[in-house]
Formats: structure tokens, C-alpha cells, sequence
């Protein structure tokens, strides 16, 4: 199942009460939404969730998410277009909100690679050093 911009937006203004449940965003609620989108999705990529998102430049786009990553864009984006708007999203979308950010970071947060290349070898440490394989001070 895909989503699109608008759909997106829809749902994150409905879920923040912003417009009621019956309304879609005027014309500038969709230009500032779609702004706010593309900035929270950069700065998720920032923080190494990487989701493979691309900026969304039309309303009308199909949104580059997986299904399981709706929800956590959905409820993050209701409180930052609430902070926008001026009113405070109601407390469960807030604590939605943070569970699901939590949960997609961990599933996708970057792995960071370390190498020990660069770490002494036993052998360069030298006689009477102390070292952990055999137990020395």
C-alpha cells in the first residue's frame, strides 16, 4: 500500500486537530505541510535513520515509505505541524509520537562500522607489558 503527500498530510493535520475530521488542508496548510515533511525526513536522515526518502516536491507523489514507516511519520509529522500551527497536539499523539520515533530508529538507525586496524597488536606491546590475553600488569 502506498501513500501520498496529500494523504499524508491530511492525516497528520486531522491526527494534531488542526482541520476536522471531515476537512483537507487549504492550499497553503499543503505547501507548508509538504515543507515540514521534507525538512523532519532530512533531519531524520541527519540523526542516520535512513528510510530512503527523497524530497517530495508535488502534493500528489506517492511518499517513498515502507508501510511499517507510516505511522512514525505520521504522528512525528502531526506535532511538528502542530508546533507550526501554534496548538498543542493532544497528549496521546505525543506519546505516539515518540514511541513510534524510537521504534524506527532502532530498525533503522545507520550502523556504524569500527575497525581495530588501528589498535595495537600484541606483538607490537613489547616485552612486560601488561596486556589481557596473558594476564600481565
Amino acid at each position: 500500500m502506498s501513500i501520498t503527500a496529500i494523504e499524508m498530510l491530511t492525516d497528520a493535520y486531522r491526527t494534531a486537530n488542526i482541520i476536522d475530521a471531515n476537512d483537507t488542508p487549504s492550499a497553503e496548510q499543503g505547501v507548508t505541510g509538504l515543507r515540514i515533511l521534507n525538512q523532519m525526513m532530512g533531519q531524520w536522515d541527519g540523526d542516520g535513520i535512513r528510510l530512503g526518502w527523497t524530497v517530495v516536491t508535488s502534493q500528489d507523489d506517492v511518499l517513498p515509505l515502507d508501510f511499517q514507516d507510516e505511522k512514525a511519520v505520521k504522528y512525528n509529522l502531526s506535532v511538528e505541524l502542530a508546533g507550526d500551527s501554534g496548538v498543542d497536539p493532544p497528549p496521546f499523539v505525543t506519546t505516539t509520537a515518540n514511541d513510534t520515533y524510537a521504534k524506527i530508529s532502532k530498525r533503522h538507525m545507520l550502523a556504524v562500522e569500527s575497525s581495530l586496524e588501528l589498535l595495537p597488536s600484541p606483538d607490537a606491546a613489547g616485552e612486560g607489558s601488561g596486556s589481557i590475553e596473558s594476564g600481565g600488569l
